[in-house]
């Protein structure tokens, strides 16, 4: 029940709301993530593309805001439980403090970031070695953070990202570059 909502919650933050600039804002990205996947039933590494999307909340200067949003990526990993490439979802639903850089479109700064927590959940689909087809989930506490700058007129930005499961053996790391969509 947990995927579902957790899904239902993203789709309706993802989809693009027609907002004036004194409304609350939407801000989107794509880019690349690895993701580095350590728990009970698996481990490997995984390569995604990936969409972040958020929606400004409160701003509280030209340079803060806090927003709700979702770096949702899907791809391929290898991991040590099966044969053959796995399809890889990792669903957060986050929190967010942004400053600097990117955070508002009447932001100056040539450099910001962010970093927030949230709930997240990470699926992998693969064939076992022994040709059945699994499933394997890892849902928790998300935390995630990264710097966002300006690079030859462009405006980027560098993620890692931390899932705890409610396993304690469940842990996956990623890290990824962005590609900010918009002007700043």
């Amino acid at each position: 029940m947990k995927k579902y909502l957790t899904l239902a919650i993203l789709l309706l933050l993802t989809i693009g709301l027609k907002q004036s600039a004194a409304q609350i804002l939407h801000y989107n990205s794509i880019g690349i993530t690895s993701f580095a996947i350590s728990n009970s039933a698996y481990s490997g590494l995984g390569h995604t593309a990936t969409i972040s999307s958020r929606l400004n909340l409160l701003t509280i200067s030209d340079e803060v805001n806090i927003s709700a949003g979702t770096h949702f990526s899907v791809g391929f990993a290898k991991n040590s439980s099966s044969n053959g490439t796995n399809l890889l979802l990792d669903i957060p639903a986050l929190g967010e403090v942004n400053f600097g850089h990117a955070a508002t479109n009447e932001s100056a700064l040539d450099y910001g970031g962010f970093f927030g927590a949230g709930f997240g959940n990470n699926m992998m689909f693969y064939n076992r070695a022994d040709g059945s087809f699994d499933e394997n989930s890892v849902e928790g506490l998300y935390i995630n953070g990264g710097v966002k700058f300006y690079f030859k007129d462009s405006s980027f930005g560098v993620r890692f990202s931390y899932l705890q499961g409610s396993d304690s053996e469940d842990k996956i790391y990623g890290l990824g570059l962005m590609y900010n969509l918009g002007i700043f």
